[in-house]
């Protein structure tokens, strides 16, 4: 079930669960030594492997959508390039980083060649940038980066000593993800 659901699982899950089970069944004898989680990895063909891709739920609900969207957008910026010509349409995205760190390995059966698994949480930003490049292929200035800070506000000793560049636009928010309104101030 776990791998169904794409979840990490290492020897000590697969420990505890059979500890639960030994409970459960009341079988006093049993004890999930490292002997036994040995024999059951071995003999369910489950080996360590490095993980090929991290998903989040909402990237594996729809992917149909996802390919109408893409191709909607596609035919938008096709008409905006003829309307408006290549040096006059832009594209921006956010792109975050996270803070959520993995060691990168997990536990699965042997002889699959790609591991995907299910990360804790998609909102779970350090910072945020927001580049925007034009159809022609020129990035613009500044670069839009968005800071996580606990209290959502620089405090006094960071805005006197942070490095201030002329092609990057600073803010910060509780999250670390930019919001409407820093799109609003950025854009003015």
């Amino acid at each position: 079930e776990a791998l169904e659901n794409r979840i990490i699982i290492h020897d000590i899950d697969i420990a505890r669960w059979a500890s639960r089970a030994q409970e459960e069944e009341n079988m006093v004898r049993f004890k999930a030594s490292d002997t036994w989680l040995k024999r059951f990895k071995t003999s369910y063909d489950i080996v360590s492997r490095k993980i090929t891709k991290f998903v989040t739920k909402k990237s594996l609900l729809s992917k149909t959508d996802l390919e109408d969207k893409c191709n909607t957008f596609i035919e938008n910026v096709k008409y905006y390039i003829e309307r408006y010509g290549v040096d006059n349409v832009y594209n921006s995205d956010q792109n975050g980083f996270q803070l959520e760190f993995h060691s990168g390995r997990i536990l699965s059966q042997k002889g699959l060649k790609h591991i995907k698994t299910m990360i804790q949480s998609a909102t779970t930003h350090s910072y945020t940038i927001q580049p925007t490049i034009s159809a022609d292929g020129r990035l613009l200035s500044p670069l839009f980066i968005n800071l996580k800070e606990v209290t959502g506000t620089f405090g006094p000793r960071i805005k006197e000593t942070m490095f201030k560049a002329p092609n990057i636009f600073v803010t910060v928010s509780k999250s670390g993800k930019l919001t409407s309104s820093h799109i609003k101030t950025w854009l003015k």
